[in-house]
């Protein structure tokens, strides 16, 4: 769709808006600054809510599509500023709309350059995600491992339906945002994102992750038995 120095100028433009938000953002979303600032934030906040809200939200939309690697951190002082039930629907809302925006670029940007230069080893990936893209997005959605970059530039490149994406991503996000935003209401005991992956949260995640892929795997069973009837 578009030349070849387009593409060029267009990911070099957004690299180099991945740095400056990187570069920004690494020594400001951190821990230790956010329980420092914690008062003031929430004092903040409840003088201009709505603003507020407003202006956690792009930024961290930004963040996604920069693929910034601190994203649990937002999600933590989410639950702090807004509360669960706000803060939940927030992080989500605006992690989908970044990773949407991340999903287009790619798509739209790049997909034709990677498929004429690596089209042999995306069509494997390309033929599974088309038979179960529901099943696997909400799969690499709840597994905690699997970087959110990934998640957002690979279906991009193999066909996935963009409303696939986008209901997948709202689902799959939400269990990790509510337990992050009811962990952050206690911002200022927590040392690390870390304290909030517990084992029994991953147990769940992984859970969950699991049932996403029983659809998959009934359907794939069904077609064996009927190939070994035929």
């Amino acid at each position: 769709m578009f030349g070849v120095r387009k593409r060029v100028l267009g990911l070099g433009l957004f690299l180099i808006a991945m740095l400056v938000v990187w570069f920004f953002l690494k020594d400001v979303v951190t821990l230790e600054v956010l329980q420092a600032k914690q008062m003031e934030l929430k004092a903040f906040v409840d003088t201009n809510y709505f603003l507020a809200l407003l202006i956690f939200s792009v930024v961290y939309a930004i963040s996604a599509t920069t693929a910034f690697p601190l994203g649990g951190i937002f999600v933590l002082l989410a639950g702090f500023l807004f509360g669960v039930i706000v803060g939940t629907v927030v992080t989500v809302l605006a992690a989908t709309l970044g990773g949407a925006a991340l999903f287009l670029v790619t798509k739209y940007g790049f997909k034709e350059w990677v498929e004429n230069h690596y089209g042999k080893y995306l069509a494997p990936i390309e033929k599974e995600l088309s038979e179960h893209p529901a099943s696997y997005m909400l799969f690499l959605r709840f597994m905690p491992v699997v970087p959110y970059v990934v998640i957002n530039v690979v279906p991009a490149l193999v066909n996935v339906r963009f409303s696939t994406f986008l209901w997948t991503s709202i689902i799959g996000l939400l269990p990790g945002a509510l337990i992050f935003t009811i962990a952050g209401k206690e911002l200022s005991r927590i040392a690390s994102t870390g304290d909030v992956m517990t084992p029994s949260f991953i147990f769940a995640l992984l859970l969950l992750g699991g049932l996403s892929l029983v659809p998959l795997v009934y359907r794939k069973y069904r077609k064996y038995k009927e190939r070994n009837v035929s």
